[in-house]
């Protein structure tokens, strides 16, 4: 299985807000949706990305890490996502 976009979003998520539930809220996906994301890209990398608490989650090491890059993947998407649209317009209406 593939990771995308919005798997990517999904753990920046989690690992921002320290909680699936609170992630899973703010995105609009059911709890057990988020729990399997974050499932996918554990199992993708091989890696526990998050340690369980009580009260939410937190970052294991190669969780910060994972973070880190994520972050500025989302940052690269985003820029993009804004350069292609923002050209679309100057094009259609210029």
């Amino acid at each position: 299985m593939n990771i995308d976009i919005s798997d990517i979003r999904s753990f920046v998520t989690v690992a921002e807000l320290k909680s699936i539930t609170a992630a899973a809220n703010k995105l609009n996906y059911l709890q057990s949706n988020m729990t399997a994301k974050i499932k996918k890209i554990e199992n993708h990398y091989k890696r526990q990305l998050f340690i369980r608490k009580p009260k939410g989650v937190e970052l294991t090491e190669s969780g910060m890490n994972l973070y880190t890059q994520y972050k500025k993947m989302i940052f690269t998407w985003e820029e993009t996502e804004n350069k292609i649209y923002q050209q679309e317009n100057v094009l259609r209406f210029g």
